[in-house]
């Protein structure tokens, strides 16, 4: 997804964008998506398993996760996830997460 179309869903909810981590392939973290805590579903993503796609994006492009068909990575109908939860930019060797969502984004380094 490019950026301007990231941007154009976030202005339509009123919702903006905060830097959460900055990896490289050889640290891709995990993500956990949902509140643990609660009684509801909890997801996670290895973004190990994303690598080769994140190395393709080009400047203005965006990995885009959450629960709308529209993401790269759809985490379903998960009550705590929004319809665009988090997206994945990058810069040179380094990879930048961004959380738009909520209930925010828990990053595990290993």
């Amino acid at each position: 997804m490019k950026l301007t179309e990231v941007a154009q869903i976030l202005g339509t909810n009123g919702r903006s964008s905060k830097l959460v981590c900055v990896f490289t392939e050889e640290k891709a973290p995990v993500l956990e998506f949902g509140n643990g805590f609660a009684a509801c579903q909890h997801k996670q993503i290895d973004l190990k398993d994303h690598v080769e796609v994140l190395k393709k994006l080009k400047d203005g492009q965006a990995f885009t996760l959450g629960r709308e068909d529209y993401n790269d990575v759809d985490l379903g109908e998960i009550a705590d996830i929004s319809r665009l939860h988090c997206y994945i930019v990058r810069e040179g060797k380094q990879f930048k997460l961004y959380d738009c969502s909520l209930f925010g984004t828990a990053v595990v380094l290993e």
